[in-house]
């Protein structure tokens, strides 16, 4: 998915939504040969801090829906 920082004129990067074994949704992004994690955080707190999901795919939004993130959230 792609998502947005708004307050850091107009950054974008591509991540990974994934949930782990307490069912929490994380946005995980790695870093390029080595498939480390590069920058991960909480859906929820990246959408508190105004991040924007602005691509999504179908299987991200049936999994964002599922965690009752309101499909307002993505653009």
């Amino acid at each position: 998915m792609t998502i947005a920082v708004p307050t850091s004129g107009g950054w974008t990067f591509e991540a990974q939504l994934e949930e782990d074994e307490w069912h929490m949704l994380w946005l995980v992004r790695r870093h390029g040969g080595t498939g480390k994690r590069q920058l991960w955080i909480f859906v929820s707190a990246a959408l508190k801090n105004n991040w924007h999901i602005v691509n999504a795919t179908p299987a991200e939004r049936e999994l964002l829906a599922a965690h009752r993130f309101a499909s307002g959230r993505v653009q």
